[in-house]
Formats: structure tokens, sequence, C-alpha cells
């Protein structure tokens, strides 16, 4: 390719360049005053901020909150950070109403709206069971290491159905109490 073409279409490239919105925006708002551009700024900061404080306060009235059963939330803070991090994402996930894919129904516990969250680290099974069948809140009953490949433990288990007995009567007290979080 010739240099003459060349510098043609680096020419040609320019000038679709200078005639897109974005620069022409650009200049507009270059063109204002510097008390002008102030002000501007001034609105934009407080339209986001409202804009923010909106979005947390749809947020809030739509999350349901979590109830930590027993030593639950220490044990799940115990956990690796990744594996941390997954957990309360999945969490975070059910709060707002939704079931993150990892969210598996735990067996042996049908109708009891058991789910667990199950993640593998390092040689290493790290579990989080929690319920969603109370309307005013997540329980999380139980969180749990245990070897990858290894049956769940009898005592985990009863550990999890006397956790279920006490988010019973949690709920129940909170109806009594007249929702009251």
């Amino acid at each position: 390719m010739s240099l003459d073409i060349k510098l043609n279409q680096d020419l040609r490239l320019r000038q679709q360049l200078v005639m897109t919105p974005q620069l022409r925006q650009a200049i507009e708002i270059l063109q204002l005053s510097l008390p002008e551009l102030e002000a501007a700024l001034v609105q934009s900061e407080r339209d986001a901020s409202q804009m923010h404080e909106q979005l947390d306060q749809d947020m809030a009235a739509d999350e349901r909150p979590i109830a930590w059963v027993g030593s639950s939330k220490d044990d799940l803070k115990a956990f690796p950070n990744e594996v941390c991090s997954r957990m309360g994402y999945a969490l975070a996930v059910a709060q707002e109403g939704g079931e993150h894919p990892d969210a598996k129904p735990l067996k042996g516990f049908d109708g009891a709206g058991l789910l667990e969250l199950v993640e593998d680290f390092d040689g290493d099974t790290y579990r989080a069971v929690y319920t969603v069948r109370f309307e005013e809140a997540i329980y999380v009953l139980h969180a749990f290491q245990k070897k990858s490949g290894v049956a769940t433990p009898q005592r985990e288990v009863t550990l999890i159905r006397e956790r279920l007995k006490r988010a019973e009567e949690l709920h129940v007290q909170r109806i009594v109490s007249g929702g009251k979080r």
C-alpha cells in the first residue's frame, strides 16, 4: 500500500471520528464555563446519590434477612476466603428470592425446604445448610467441613435436625412478636 493511500485512509478515519456524537458532546461540555461545569457535576452527583439510595431501599425491601442458627455464622467465617465468598454470594441470591445454581436440596429432609451449598477446596468439602421454608428469613442452620467422598457424619445430620427445630421456634417467635426482625 502506498504512503498516499495510507495517509488518505488516516485522514478519512480522523474526519469520521470528529463527527461522532460523543465528540460533539465533549466539545459542548468544554465550551461551558467553569461555574456551569461545577453546577452540572454537583447535580450529576446528587442524581447518582439519589439513584443509589433508591436502589438500596428497593433491594432492602425485597431482601429477606439471614438468621444464623447456633454457631453457623462463625463456622462459615472460618472457611477459606474463596469458599466463604462463594457461599456468601449464594446466600445473597437466596435473600433476593433466587436460587443459586450451586444450591441443591439436602437429601433426607424432603419437604423441609432445606438446601445445601457444597464447595470443594484443597481436597476438602465445605457445606452450608439453610432453609428458605419460612417467609420472613433465610435460616442458616449449619456450616461444616468434611473430607471429599466420605458420607456426611451422623452427628452433622443430627445437628442439622436440631437446628431446624430451633429455626421453627424462632419462626413462631417472630410471628407472635408481629414479624419483627
